[in-house]
């Protein structure tokens, strides 16, 4: 059974989604000279991830996917 990976990058005005580690690291350092800020989420089988040192990857709740989201988007429905 093949693993699904995604990363998207949420921005105050566009969101990308990416497949492809390079393509990430890309985005992310052309939004760094750009000085537009920017979160990433890594989506494991369409579930939101994080890693923890010593624990590795685990998905994160619901709650944590929002926050991190909210904290660029805003109070905007997202």
């Amino acid at each position: 059974m093949k693993v699904s990976e995604k990363w998207i990058i949420f921005t105050s005005d566009q969101d990308y989604f990416l497949f492809d580690i390079h393509e990430v690291s890309k985005q992310e350092d052309y939004l760094r000279q750009e000085n537009q800020k920017y979160r990433t989420i890594f989506y494991l089988d369409n579930v939101a991830t994080s890693y923890k040192a010593g624990k590795g990857l685990i998905p994160m709740t619901k709650e944590e996917e929002q926050a991190i989201i909210q904290s660029i988007k805003g109070d905007c429905n997202v």
